[in-house]
């Protein structure tokens, strides 16, 4: 069994309704061979949260991990683990920086490789070819029954400058290249596999809706796909079904193959077992019952704030703290005309305020509109600057460093350096004669570089010292991208610190440090 679970991957990326060339298309031959679900809803803007969905079956609400720094709630049952008690190999493949082992997902996966993408480039966001080659590659050891899980986010991968669509296009060839290696290894028509998004897509086109905020279903209907096993020669289960499902209701199906089939535990969101459906074509269901998605804060650990979105058949129904935005989806297809009104205040709205905790209250510094300007790299360095950013904002390096290697900035205020660096300072106006000086400079990466400057007088080894200046010089700038990315992901990590500085007094002091 293997799920391929893909970052904004809305109902509309895998178009199963276009003319598709078979050849070195990936997406031809899903299509092809896959049962696709048109209706299809995230739990959780937090691709943590939602994944957390497909292997527990139950909502976030349920099994506690909400954010990427989030842990699963003690007791919960996961999919991974009914596998593994049944003699099933399980492995998981991160291809994103979302799902790490600190939130429990790992526990009963023999393998799980969450290794950031930043150690292989300059992005955090690993290559599909990558990833799958590592599932390939532990396949290949053992033929054993296997339950594994590949994600991936390279549709919004930051640092390319390719569109989501050229990124679909790319990521269509390197599925290709996978699915065309599972089939020559004679294991992909044995194999159960759902394809399967995380969230869907924010154009940035509502006012004040960030990607891990929209509510709207451009951001919450996700594309899923089903392609059981079956015998040789036999056609693929190429169809459609209309029934609104959830995450959840996967996470339900795959735990009912092992025998741990668990109903939902929050009240009043019941789950369905997909496995009726493609056994054989069967129609869609008409259900009554409402589908819940969650929009978790991720500046502020604690208290858990959250916004809501409750889907029923006809109506979208968006809940925050302050308002509550009611939707016709039947009449309303882009969910611009607000019916929660004086008008149509006998409209049934229910009230989920009563059930959850509080929901999202507005951020009082600048961090989720930097992060959204700095996601969608439309903020130049004359904009940021004129805006007086603090100096402990995580841009602020970015910028200043920038601006340092274009020649565009001569020179700063030194005396807005932190204090706690003057000891370090003073030795650069009066070189040290000996090691016992430096005891007045209490950073370690400014000793590294006074060591290395002064090797002589100190009589230590130039090329060591060296050595150390440069190897401790990138870890400090690795530090910093991983802060930026955090920031860019709005704080997806849990990192941001508000008054943690920044900068590093050795770009003013080393000509060489940003280089």
């Amino acid at each position: 069994m293997l799920i391929l679970a893909f970052d904004q991957l809305d109902n509309e990326r895998l178009n199963c309704s276009e003319e598709k060339n078979d050849d070195n298309s990936g997406i031809a031959l899903i299509c092809k061979e896959f049962m696709r679900f048109t209706h299809a809803y995230t739990t959780s803007l937090q691709p943590a949260a939602a994944l957390g969905s497909i292997l527990t079956g139950q909502y976030p609400y349920a099994h506690g991990v909400h954010r990427s720094f989030d842990a699963l709630n003690p007791g919960v049952k996961t999919t991974q683990e009914a596998a593994y008690n049944n003699g099933y190999r399980t492995g998981f493949f991160a291809g994103n920086p979302h799902v790490l082992k600190k939130t429990g997902l790992s526990k009963y996966f023999e393998t799980f490789d969450d290794s950031a993408a930043a150690q292989y480039s300059n992005q955090i966001i690993k290559d599909f070819k990558l990833t799958s080659e590592s599932f390939l590659d532990w396949q290949k050891e053992d033929t054993t029954p296997f339950f594994a899980v590949i994600t991936n986010s390279e549709i919004d991968a930051l640092n390319e400058l390719d569109t989501a669509t050229t990124n679909i296009e790319k990521l269509d060839e390197k599925l290709f290249s996978f699915i065309t290696e599972m089939k020559e290894r004679g294991i992909w028509d044995k194999t159960y596999v759902y394809v399967v998004g995380l969230r869907g897509s924010n154009n940035y086109n509502r006012l004040n809706e960030t990607a891990f905020l929209n509510l709207h279903s451009e951001n919450t209907l996700v594309s899923v796909l089903i392609k059981p096993p079956r015998m040789q020669g036999d056609e693929g289960i190429s169809w459609k079904n209309d029934t609104p499902i959830t995450l959840a209701d996967i996470g339900l199906t795959l735990k009912s193959f092992f025998g741990s089939e668990e109903p939902s535990t929050l009240e009043g969101f019941p789950l369905l077992n997909l496995r009726q459906f493609y056994s054989e074509a069967s129609d869609s269901i008409a259900s009554s019952r409402q589908l819940l998605v969650e929009a978790a804060n991720t500046w502020i650990k604690w208290p858990l704030q959250l916004n809501f979105a409750i889907i029923s058949p006809t109506l979208l129904v968006i809940d925050r703290k302050n308002e509550t935005e009611i939707f016709n989806l039947a009449t309303d297809r882009f969910e611009v005309v607000n019916l929660n009104n004086e008008k149509n205040a006998e409209q049934d709205i229910p009230n989920i305020r009563r059930k959850f905790t509080a929901s999202i209250v507005p951020i009082e510094d600048s961090g989720s509109v930097m992060a959204r300007d700095y996601l969608k790299n439309t903020l130049p360095a004359a904009d940021f600057f004129s805006m007086k950013v603090s100096e402990n904002h995580p841009l602020y390096l970015y910028w200043l460093n920038q601006q340092i290697k274009n020649k565009q900035l001569d020179k700063l205020d030194l005396t807005k350096l932190d204090m706690a660096y003057s000891g370090c300072l003073n030795l650069i106006s009066r070189p040290p004669t000996s090691l016992s000086q430096l005891k007045s400079c209490h950073d370690n990466l400014f000793i590294d570089y006074l060591k290395f400057k002064h090797a002589n007088i100190f009589d230590l080894s130039p090329e060591k010292t060296k050595l150390t200046y440069e190897l401790n010089r990138k870890k400090y700038f690795e530090e910093i991208k991983i802060g930026i990315w955090n920031l860019a992901l709005e704080n997806i990590w849990g990192l941001s610190q508000p008054h943690k500085v920044w900068y590093h007094p050795l770009i003013f002091v080393d000509p060489i440090f940003v280089q």
